[in-house]
């Protein structure tokens, strides 16, 4: 009796057991595959097509005071840079390129990168927030350094529209290439941004090859001959005041950077300078020269997630001063009280102040008769 007894407790024991660790391994995976996903090991189901989210819309910017800018982010690593951008309350942010690392030509792995980084808390907080626009750059473009040659540029154009908020009716679903302008602000206070696409059309670098292409180049011809904002911000994912030799620039297009001056020059609008990405690091550059209407300033943000020192990062004929090879964001503030300021921050993670410098618009006019 008492062996019948222990055999059936045994096997009622047994059959515990084998429960309970049912019911572990069930919870084990779950939170396994949860800490994965948060560190990027795996993906989010692709679906077809990118989350929705919320979003501030474009529309509901009245007054630009404040402008955040970055570039260079993965969303499988840590992403509580958000929080310290939010704080600063910008009236808007402005992507700067490889805003995911995508480097495929498959549409469903590109579309599971998107939907990661609009799965992340953090920048789903912040979409509620602040309005976002922005450019791509090779990364979220297609692969590494890759040019007008990319076969799936079509196909990114739209998933890059998607994930920046773009609505269907908008002419930059047809055009080819993600170019396009926004202005804010009242009269008198009004920024124009001119986000350039320099990859859609991109030749190999070479003395005469080009970067935007010729219908790019007649649109912001047009962009700068019909406006009538106080500052204008071009954005492009490559550095243009850099001869460094170890990243990607303009530089290495001789011919489009001497048509840019040139268009710049033939239309002198007020308070123009350049923001940019790319090479994970923060940098400040200026030029000066009578190929152009007055000082052109350039402020790079890149890393935004991961940064790193490279060597050959410092010689550059334009800085300002070395570069901050940290974890950053850019911030621009702009006095309007005459007279007007731009003072522009190179942020870390911390949100200490990395490089800071302030300009005037009165030296941002032309003394072109």
């Amino acid at each position: 009796m008492i062996f019948k007894f222990l055999r059936k407790y045994r096997i009622f024991l047994t059959f515990g057991l084998i429960k309970q660790e049912r019911i572990f391994m069930k919870w084990f995976i779950q939170i396994t595959h949860f800490f994965l996903f948060l560190f990027g090991v795996i993906e989010v189901s692709a679906q077809g097509k990118l989350r929705e989210v919320e979003r501030v819309p474009l529309d509901s910017i009245t007054q630009v005071s404040r402008i955040a800018f970055g570039s260079c982010n993965l969303p499988g690593l840590p992403q509580e840079m958000w929080y310290n951008v939010m704080q600063h309350k910008p009236d808007v942010w402005v992507w700067l390129g490889d805003n995911i690392y995508g480097d495929t030509r498959t549409m469903e792995k590109m579309i599971r990168k998107y939907n990661r980084q609009l799965s992340k808390p953090s920048y789903v907080h912040f979409l509620k927030k602040v309005p976002v626009i922005g450019i791509w750059d090779d990364h979220d473009y297609g692969e590494n350094n890759t040019d007008k040659n990319y076969p799936m540029k079509e196909q990114t154009q739209q998933l890059f529209l998607d994930f920046i908020g773009e609505p269907l009716n908008s002419e930059r679903r047809t055009r080819k290439g993600i170019y396009t302008s926004h202005t804010f602000g009242e009269p008198g206070k009004k920024v124009k941004f001119l986000l350039l696409d320099i990859r859609y059309h991109r030749d190999k670098p070479g003395v005469n090859a080009d970067m935007l292409g010729q219908e790019q180049w007649a649109w912001l011809e047009n962009e700068l001959k019909h406006s009538d904002a106080q500052i204008h911000i071009v954005a492009t994912g490559t550095q243009m005041l850099s001869d460094k030799k170890m990243t990607e620039r303009w530089m290495a297009y001789p011919a489009a950077v001497k048509r840019f001056f040139t268009l710049i020059k033939n239309n002198p609008v007020p308070g123009l300078f350049v923001l940019s990405g790319d090479i994970h690091c923060g940098e400040m550059m200026m030029y000066s020269s009578t190929d152009i209407p007055y000082t052109l300033y350039e402020f790079t943000s890149s890393g935004l997630t991961h940064a790193h020192w490279a060597p050959g990062i410092r010689s550059n004929t334009y800085k300002i001063r070395n570069p901050s090879c940290t974890r950053n964001y850019g911030l621009i503030t702009i006095q309007w009280n005459e007279p007007v300021s731009i003072k522009v921050e190179l942020r870390d993670i911390q949100d200490f102040v990395l490089q800071e410098t302030t300009i005037y618009l009165d030296d941002l006019k032309s003394t072109q008769p």
